[in-house]
């Protein structure tokens, strides 16, 4: 894909991803002088780069400007099909693949990775460049956005940028410290007194305590627990457990071996006695915590308990005393993330949409779907 200079200045250019020792450098030094989320910095990127399966078409984008790089973003082609192969799409991805097994990862709080304060002329630059210069897609697909970096098409742009807002709920972990009644004075009644109920049936059958694996064997015995709590739980909802999947426990085993000792890693395990409540996967990055994962043992402690409650509140109060500023739910708008939270914001996953005809049939067939659907519900309605 051929390069080309605007009249701002900047340069972008595309070519295959290199390996990924050559990146490395790159990468680290432009992060050296960017404020990148956890999923944009090296740890996680590297070992995606590494997991990513053998032949995918992966791209790397680079900004300058006089020959300083600005920005570096990863983009993944691939084809779709969609609405049994009536409807077909050639699609970017922003560091994510396209395949639903595969983004079971999940990326959150995803963008490029920008010199501090250009984040969002870097991503206009390159929404600019791939419209103008590259024929070759139907749609990008950014997973995961903050909202900050959505692009502003240009003008007589012949796309459309559709989106679906999600919130990520959090806990302020300074006015926890702060809080004369500690953390728990933040949320509200209701909640409060769920856990402390719980908390006081769980002390009758031994002391309550949290512990942070401090090695990498330890790390990944809490995944393994995770695992073996998580999965029948899903599986008696009808639902496939995430490690389930072989290349999701893959990429973990891999981002724990490789990273556990920097710091970015945190294994929780929250103990009754000497039996193991539960295990929280967390990622720690710039003074916030991220809730990755959880395994609760809801067949031993479950029941009119809250354990899932009682097991976030320690590691809540635990993050705090360690001086962190933000515990973070990350996406989902599950109940226990609303009531355990003290404040929200959001994420965006947004679809750029070029002009085709494909894509209206597409909506038509969604629209009569739809209303098929509404149909059928009030028609069931009207018989009872």
């Amino acid at each position: 894909m051929p390069s080309r200079k605007f009249t701002s200045g900047f340069q972008v250019t595309a070519e295959p991803l290199p390996p990924v020792e050559q990146l490395e450098p790159i990468w680290l030094e432009l992060q050296s002088r960017s404020t990148p989320s956890f999923f944009v910095s090296w740890p996680w990127i590297e070992c995606w780069i590494k997991w990513l399966p053998k032949g995918t078409n992966a791209e790397l984008i680079q900004i300058r400007e006089a020959q300083r790089l600005i920005a570096l973003a990863i983009l993944v082609r691939t084809r779709q099909r969609r609405h049994k192969g009536l409807i077909r799409s050639r699609s970017l991805h922003l560091h994510a693949t396209g395949i639903e097994s595969l983004d079971e990862l999940t990326i959150e709080y995803n963008g490029i990775i920008a010199e501090r304060s250009r984040e969002q002329e870097a991503a206009r630059e390159i929404i600019t460049y791939l419209l103008a210069r590259d024929s070759h897609w139907d749609e990008l697909f950014l997973d995961g956005l903050e909202p900050r970096l959505l692009p502003d098409l240009p003008g007589q742009a012949k796309a459309e940028l559709r989106r679906r807002v999600v919130p990520v709920h959090l806990v302020d972990l300074q006015s926890a410290r702060q809080s004369t009644s500690g953390y728990l004075g933040l949320i509200g009644n209701n909640t409060r007194y769920q856990i402390r109920s719980s908390i006081r049936q769980f002390e009758k059958q031994g002391p309550l305590r949290i512990t942070s694996a401090q090695t990498v064997d330890e790390a990944l015995e809490g995944l393994e627990g995770i695992k073996r709590l998580q999965t029948p739980r899903w599986n008696e909802r009808g639902i496939k457990g995430s490690f389930e999947l072989p290349e999701f426990e893959l990429f973990h085993r891999a981002l724990i071996a490789a990273n556990f000792h920097s710091g970015c890693i945190q294994m929780l395990t929250v103990h009754v006695g000497d039996q193991t409540l539960g295990y929280l996967y967390n990622f720690v990055h710039d003074g916030a915590v991220l809730h990755y994962q959880v395994g609760i043992d809801y067949k031993r402690f479950g029941g009119t308990l809250n354990p899932g409650l009682v097991a976030n509140r320690l590691a809540i109060e635990f993050n705090a005393q360690a001086g962190h500023r933000q515990y973070n739910f990350l996406a989902g708008d599950t109940l226990y993330k609303r009531r355990m939270a003290t404040h929200s914001e959001e994420i965006v996953w947004a679809v750029l949409q070029r002009t085709r005809l494909r894509f209206k049939i597409e909506d038509r067939l969604r629209d009569s779907i739809r209303k098929l659907r509404a149909r059928r519900k009030s028609s069931a309605s009207d018989q009872r």
